[in-house]
């Protein structure tokens, strides 16, 4: 986790040193959820949006109170207000956002190796931050998602300032670039696994998972009378079971996908008596096969 750390710092300052033209702000998940990269954060003049947990213990309204504590207060405000119509896990929501300001004035704890000993608190300036909170509910107003969102960037009054409602979209396209990853690693591609060797070859690669991946989203999305019976086919090739009430997910379709495309290769080179053939002989002994 500290490598895994550093290399995103690199990757950090890299982007801070590409000269975009414009601000950049960096979003990041809740591994950089610590005083210490926001302390960072602020002596380098770096904006960043930062996914947080609840357990830290703030300053809000002059008293010292936990996150939780903070946000049930907005919701018995009734701080939040609606945003705009999103898509969640196939399903279309509504999202709510409010946004309040904290400070945090407690010692940084840094990362404790695994061998090492335990490091020491180290005491900084407190630090003023927003807040945003970005609630996604259901049709119904069931509440299916909540991101707590630390942020540096000036607020919407402030010239050149960002709404908190454009902020929790930020944080929104993160996730589906998110999802885009979860495709391409542990549920898809297995793109760390890859034993490719040089930046071309994992280039050419990476633009054939991509494409494969768009196509998924494509489907997934379809109201096309068609793509529901090809979903189904798809779930049925991959061999995955579905969770109670869920149709498909997009790693089953993914799954499915590059199996049928394999069948489509072999029914291009064989004729389909023979592989009922082949595979009446070999696969089913003297048993006939019905197919």
């Amino acid at each position: 986790m500290a490598a895994g750390r550093q290399v995103s710092l690199v990757a950090i300052r890299f982007v801070d040193g590409c000269e975009l033209g414009k601000p950049t702000v960096h979003i990041a998940d809740r591994e950089c959820d610590s005083v210490g990269h926001y302390r960072q954060g602020q002596q380098e003049q770096r904006c960043f949006v930062v996914r947080g947990k609840t357990h830290r213990r703030v300053k809000h309204g002059g008293q010292e109170k936990s996150v939780r504590e903070v946000v049930e207060e907005l919701y018995q405000q009734q701080g939040f207000r609606y945003s705009r119509e999103v898509e969640f896990k196939g399903r279309v929501a509504k999202q709510y956002v409010a946004e309040t300001s904290v400070v945090i004035a407690r010692p940084a704890k840094p990362h404790r190796t695994r061998h090492g000993p335990t490091p020491r608190r180290v005491p900084g300036e407190a630090i003023a931050l927003r807040l945003v909170i970005s609630c996604i509910e259901d049709q119904d107003g069931k509440l299916l998602s909540e991101w707590l969102l630390w942020t540096n960037v000036p607020g919407g009054e402030q010239p050149e300032g960002v709404p908190a409602a454009q902020i929790a979209q930020w944080y929104y396209w993160r996730w589906t670039i998110e999802s885009f990853f979860k495709l391409l690693k542990s549920a898809g591609h297995q793109v760390e696994h890859w034993q490719q060797e040089t930046a071309e070859a994992i280039a050419k690669r990476l633009l054939v998972a991509t494409m494969a991946c768009v196509v998924v989203w494509q489907l997934a999305r379809s109201a096309e009378p068609e793509a529901s019976a090809l979903r189904q086919l798809l779930v049925r090739l991959s061999g995955r079971q579905m969770k109670w009430g869920r149709a498909f997910t997009e790693p089953a379709l993914l799954a499915g996908l590059g199996i049928l495309l394999v069948m489509l290769d072999v029914v291009e080179q064989y004729d389909i008596e023979e592989i009922k053939r082949l595979a009446g002989i070999f696969l089913l002994g003297p048993y006939p096969l019905n197919l």
